[in-house]
């Protein structure tokens, strides 16, 4: 996927990982706007401490997201880690 070699630049020159555009995404919503979803992408967010929770359009966040959208059993991976990464966080 395309997007890995930036999210990986943009992480070593030291982007924060919950910036917000002008439209209210962040980087690990905008991972979620062209299919295939890209695994590493998110991985690599989320290890850098992305907020699954950041919530845009009326309350909707990342999270619940991940979940609409992602149907194939490769993109099940995604929610599978988004859901462990709540889960440390929540104990």
């Amino acid at each position: 996927m395309k997007s890995v070699p930036v999210v990986k630049c943009l992480l070593r020159a030291g982007a924060d990982v919950d910036s917000v555009s002008e439209n209210g995404e962040t980087p690990l919503r905008l991972t979620f706007q062209n299919h295939p979803f890209s695994l590493e992408a998110v991985s690599l967010l989320l290890k850098h401490g992305a907020d699954i929770d950041h919530s845009y359009n009326g309350g909707a966040t990342i999270y619940d997201l991940a979940k609409s959208v992602c149907h194939e059993q490769s993109d099940l991976a995604i929610v599978d880690l988004m859901e462990n990464r709540r889960n440390v966080y929540v104990k």
